[in-house]
């Protein structure tokens, strides 16, 4: 079922989960829990980066909440974008 090009109908996921027993019930509780206890080993990083940015996403036709921006020179939408940067060994010197 993973390895397809597409993702599952929801008839085949259906069929899926109804043939779940108890057993594999506790299978993916044991895996959550291995993803849990590694995600908590990870030692937090001191330094944080939050690069903020807006960017422009053209539109066309009235679609809600579309709006002129000035700057572009065009409808769209012009949301505020946050990425977050965790490294911070690659900055240093």
């Amino acid at each position: 079922m993973l390895d397809k090009p597409s993702l599952a109908s929801q008839p085949t996921l259906s069929r899926f989960t109804h043939r779940l027993t108890k057993e594999t019930s506790k299978q993916f509780e044991l895996i959550h829990q291995k993803l849990l206890s590694q995600f908590y080993q990870v030692e937090a990083p001191n330094h944080f980066i939050f690069d903020m940015d807006s960017t422009h996403f053209q539109t066309y036709g009235h679609q809600y909440g579309n709006a002129f921006n000035t700057h572009y020179q065009a409808q769209g939408f012009h949301p505020l974008m946050v990425f977050l940067w965790n490294n911070w060994r690659r900055f240093k010197s």
